[in-house]
């Protein structure tokens, strides 16, 4: 209640990431009969709840992913020029590789619930701090971080959308549905 939040934009936000985790916490724990929270459980959520809760993550991530590429590909190619490219690639392999072992370990340590809004906290707050700190002087490492970034955003946002399906779904399921959840990435990638 916002009575208990002492009012106002903070109480709305509050609201907004209470609501959210315990979305990502119900999508996240599929136990026969979905908990909602720890202290009550609630009825399942349907199939069509959890898959349109899908669809819409994959579509933010794929509108996303797509607005980082445009940005930090058209900043890159300013700022070295393409002949650097190959050099961002070998960068982006071994930052990739690295960080798969990393998450790799954090999953056996963390749940999914965690890992999820760790990935989208860390990328949000890294974009919002790219974005106050560009200036010209910061602008050759802002757009190489950024490239890095397209890399580890791609990797680290399809295994956990692909986590939480497959968490939510059988494999009957995934068959069927999963090809929507990837579909509405391609969408909103053709519509960037």
């Amino acid at each position: 209640p916002r009575a208990d939040r002492g009012g106002g934009d903070y109480a709305i936000l509050a609201e907004c990431v209470d609501s959210s985790l315990s979305i990502i916490h119900s999508i996240s724990y599929p136990v026969k009969g979905i908990m909602a929270n720890s202290a009550q459980t609630t009825a399942p959520l349907s199939e069509r709840t959890v898959l349109t809760f899908l669809i819409g993550q994959g579509f933010f991530i794929g509108a996303s992913l797509t607005l980082l590429y445009m940005t930090a590909n058209t900043l890159f190619l300013l700022n070295y020029g393409s002949e650097t490219l190959p050099y961002l690639y070998i960068v982006s392999g071994l930052v990739v590789a690295a960080t798969s072992f990393g998450f790799a370990a954090l999953q056996k340590r963390r749940s999914l619930a965690t890992l999820a809004l760790g990935v989208y906290g860390v990328f949000g707050a890294a974009f919002l701090i790219a974005r106050v700190a560009y200036t010209e002087s910061t602008a050759r490492v802002l757009s190489f971080a950024m490239m890095l970034a397209f890399s580890l955003m791609t990797l680290l946002c399809s295994i956990v959308l692909g986590a939480q399906a497959g968490r939510v779904f059988d494999v009957r399921q995934m068959k069927r549905l999963y090809p929507l959840v990837l579909a509405s990435q391609i969408l909103a990638v053709v519509m960037g």
